[in-house]
């Protein structure tokens, strides 16, 4: 197991950035029909590119697609009981949390979250 603290790294504002990210709490109703509830919170970590921004074309039409992946202490949500998963709002472009990892052996309470692009910002 790796022994190397980077927790001042990656707390560091020379590494971290701000983000937003809107929790969704989710919600059934009577009617089978599932409703989100969105709180806007606001955290900081190392926000990284895992794939570039590309254009892709298929029979269907095209899409962005895009994915970044975060390194922070701020516990993000990639859905469970009662959530939906969490979207991060990064730079204009919003991001679906698609998957959340313990990142301890960095340092304490760090987790890595991969975020899928959901919505490009217009430009």
């Amino acid at each position: 197991m790796p022994t190397l603290d980077v927790t001042s790294v990656l707390s560091s504002p020379a590494f971290a950035d701000s983000f937003q990210v809107l929790r969704q709490t989710q919600t059934v109703g009577c009617d089978g029909i599932a409703h989100n509830d969105a709180t806007r919170l606001y955290a900081s970590g190392v926000v990284a590119p895992s794939s570039t921004m590309r254009l892709v074309r298929n029979a269907a039409g095209e899409m962005v697609v895009g994915d970044i992946d975060i390194i922070t202490t701020f516990i993000l949500i990639d859905g469970k009981s009662g959530y939906d998963a969490d979207l991060v709002v990064y730079k204009g472009n919003s991001y679906t949390v698609i998957d959340v990892a313990s990142y301890a052996q960095f340092g304490a309470g760090f987790v890595r979250a991969a975020c899928r692009l959901s919505t490009v910002q217009s430009s």
